[in-house]
């Protein structure tokens, strides 16, 4: 019996510890001790900020924090520029604005910015040569179209 109750809770263990995910840049992060403060919030947070937090990151560096590949490459002021995507979810701002979303049509700017959590978001990252050197971040409203998400901002 004791045997089963060991197996068991030994079965438990391993089982709780597989859904504790770790992300590629998590793990980057906790290997590279030389990353500044800002630059090891992207890692952990798999997530840009606009401006120059991300000064100093290699392109390869950029891949592994945010976990994928650029949706578009560009050039912006003369410098390479990387584009990521993250598409909007929920209502659009015509549904929002008619009340279809759940809001009462004709309901007050604040309150349909209160559904800012539903847009998407455009990361725009410049590199000089291979180091990048700063970010913009563009938010996406449901609505949008595709030539209003990849139009450079």
């Amino acid at each position: 019996m004791k045997i089963l109750i060991l197996l068991f809770s030994l079965s438990v263990l391993y089982l709780s510890a597989g859904c504790a995910t770790t992300t590629p840049g998590q793990v980057y992060a906790k290997q590279h001790p030389e990353l500044t403060e800002a630059q090891r919030k992207i890692f952990l947070d798999g997530q840009i900020t606009e401006g120059d937090d991300v000064k100093g990151l290699t392109k390869e560096q950029i891949r592994i924090a945010l976990h994928s590949d650029p949706a578009q490459f560009d050039r912006i002021d003369g410098m390479e520029a990387w584009v990521f995507i993250k598409p909007p979810a929920g209502p659009t701002l015509d549904e929002l604005r008619s009340g279809a979303a759940g809001l009462p049509a004709g309901s007050s700017n604040s309150a349909i910015e209160d559904t800012r959590d539903k847009r998407g978001k455009r990361t725009t990252v410049l590199f000089e040569g291979d180091r990048a050197v700063r970010a913009t971040i563009a938010m996406i409203m449901p609505d949008s179209t595709e030539a209003d998400i990849f139009r450079p901002h």
